[in-house]
Formats: C-alpha cells, structure tokens, sequence
C-alpha cells in the first residue's frame, strides 16, 4: 500500500525526496518503485491491448469531447449555411451542459 500511495504522490507532483520523507521510506525505494512500474507497462499495455485486462470502472478526469464547434467558434460562412455549434460532452463536472 506504501507503494501505491509513493507512487500516487509522485504523479500528483510531490518531488521524490519529500515522498520518500513523508511516507517514511527511502528514496531509492521510491525510483525502484517507478523503475518497475516503468518496466511492466508495456506488459500491462500488450495485455490491455488483448483484451486480458478487465475495467470495471474509468475516471475520466477534464475529459471534453467536441461534437461540433460552438457558435462563437463559427466563420462567417458556417454560420451562413447553418452550421450551428454548440454540442459539446463533459464529464468532469463542470463543462458545458454541466
């Protein structure tokens, strides 16, 4: 679990020496630890790839997907011809629609 959280704080922007210090280990321990993680993702990556790895659950973090481009985004002629925008998918909460 101290690994997880190591690397959790890490990816978050802690700097490795304050990780190390505030979840009481080694620094060495902390670059091991995303020396491993560095060497087992393409593993992980080739096996999501194959369908062997099963999500049961994704967070998608500031995801927005563009449907169509909104109308202050529009030229002149698309708004002309009716290419009214406006569409987009949020899922973070607080984007468009949200």
């Amino acid at each position: 679990m101290v690994m997880a959280q190591t690397l959790t704080s890490v990816s978050h922007g802690q700097g490795i020496r304050a990780t190390a210090l505030s979840q009481g280990v080694n620094k060495d321990t902390v670059l091991a630890g995303w020396m491993r993680l560095g060497e087992r993702a393409p593993v992980l990556w080739d096996e999501i790839a194959q369908g062997k790895v099963r999500v049961g659950a994704v967070q998608g973090d500031e995801l927005h997907t563009l449907i169509k481009k909104r109308g202050h985004h529009l030229t002149e002629l698309e708004a002309q011809v009716g290419e009214v925008g406006g569409g987009a998918v949020g899922v973070d909460g607080d984007g468009p629609g949200a």
